[in-house]
């Protein structure tokens, strides 16, 4: 039988929280919840079983069996020894995730399903993965880690990803392949160029057994950002543009698209800034087509960074206000933090280190949030014009507005960044 405490414990772990943490959410003291989690206390009164539920983000029939358990009712301890029930919760949400996943360009519309759902996911994680079930692991792991990525959630996606890949028995080579491609990107995402090399090769031996053109064109497209990373810019325009040459041939629209965005921020690296803005451009009109708001947002974005290579603040100015107000909607940290700094870009270029200081502080103290890096090219560009603009203001007042800017709320910075000054 699986104990309240046990039960605890791995919710709170699932959670990435303390038992401090979760005794401040809770209302509770830390002795309450470690005596639960060392097996001393084996029912709860309700109120203290509601309080734990909801500072562990659990709902809908998630939250229920854990009040039931946590009362010590039989019916409670009954579903959880159902191994019928488990399997049926797992494969009814690998089900669903992957027919939510299958709707690429309308990301937003199940991304806020999830969000409605996500206890429930958790614990069909959990459950799967207890159950050695590496299938269903990783067929929702390849459907939630565009989900992870765009909320945040580097870490944990990573953590799911990274158990089913290593769980026995062996997924099948398709769900090894799906799995590798987000793990790459989760890992590239928090900078750990190393790990998505190392997925990036595996995926590409994969590809060539079975002959997945797909799986060849993702390879590809990982170890073209990784050589980006890497300032390898001749190394990572050769990669990015056998994976474009892949993705015309696999003809599927959004690939496409996103072969056509990942060799126009190589080609803005090169300084080829014209037929940067030539490809995002095409890219662009694309995910308008596809109804994709949030590469649309991305592609405004990278428009606006080669008009900032070309040291153009007006045009690079509106096109990541652009992106930032979409990203703004969509509730996308990363976005937000990419177009506050091209905006601190933009008003260095104009003249304005005070604001351009306060922009940059706001997007680091975001990007801290999510544990995730800028792009590449963006933060080389940034480095040159934030140090430009730190020179024009001096040190004490650039600091004094990088940490005001840090100090913003999300919705602040938002605000401030999109009231842009006149002229």
């Amino acid at each position: 039988m699986e104990h309240l405490a046990g039960v605890l414990r791995s919710l709170r772990e699932d959670a990435a929280i303390t038992q401090e943490e979760l005794a401040e959410k809770a209302g509770l003291s830390v002795r309450t919840v470690s005596d639960i989690e060392r097996g001393l206390r084996k029912r709860l009164y309700q109120d203290t079983a509601e309080h734990l539920a909801a500072a562990l983000g659990l709902g809908g029939e998630a939250r229920e069996e854990f009040v039931e358990l946590a009362r010590g009712r039989t019916s409670a301890i009954r579903r959880e020894l159902d191994a019928d029930f488990r399997r049926r919760f797992v494969a009814w949400h690998v089900d669903r995730v992957s027919a939510l996943a299958a709707h690429v360009g309308h990301e937003e519309q199940w991304y806020a399903v999830l969000d409605a759902d996500e206890p429930n996911l958790t614990v069909a994680l959990r459950w799967a993965a207890d159950a050695g079930d590496t299938e269903s692991l990783l067929q929702l792991g390849a459907g939630l880690w565009r989900y992870w990525q765009a909320r945040g959630d580097l870490a944990i996606g990573r953590q799911w990803l990274q158990r089913g890949l290593d769980a026995v028995p062996p997924p099948s080579p398709a769900s090894r392949m799906t799995a590798l491609w987000g793990l790459a990107w989760l890992a590239y995402q928090q900078g750990d160029d190393a790990s998505a090399s190392e997925c990036a090769r595996e995926l590409a031996r994969l590809a060539r057994q079975v002959d997945d053109a797909t799986a060849r064109r993702n390879a590809a497209t990982i170890s073209g950002i990784v050589s980006l990373a890497r300032e390898d810019v001749a190394g990572a325009l050769s990669s990015l543009e056998e994976a474009l040459e892949l993705a015309r041939g696999v003809e599927e629209s959004w690939l496409l698209a996103t072969s056509l965005l990942n060799v126009g921020i190589a080609k803005i690296a090169a300084r080829a800034t014209g037929e940067a803005r030539r490809l995002i451009g095409e890219a662009l009109r694309e995910y308008a087509e596809l109804g994709d708001e949030r590469f649309r947002a991305r592609s405004l974005g990278y428009l606006g960074l080669a008009a900032l290579a070309d040291r153009d603040a007006q045009r690079g100015e509106a096109l990541y206000a652009q992106s930032l107000a979409l990203f703004g909607a969509l509730g996308e940290a990363k976005g937000i933090a990419d177009a506050l700094t091209g905006l601190a870009m933009a008003a260095v270029i104009r003249g304005l280190p005070v604001r351009a200081a306060q922009l940059g502080g706001a997007a680091e103290r975001l990007r801290e949030s999510f544990a995730g890096r800028a792009l590449p090219v963006e933060r080389r560009l940034a480095e040159i014009e934030l140090a430009r603009g730190k020179n024009e203001v001096g040190d004490v007042d650039w600091g004094a507005a990088w940490t005001a800017g840090r100090a913003l709320r999300e919705d602040e910075a938002i605000a401030v960044a999109l009231a842009l000054p006149a002229g």
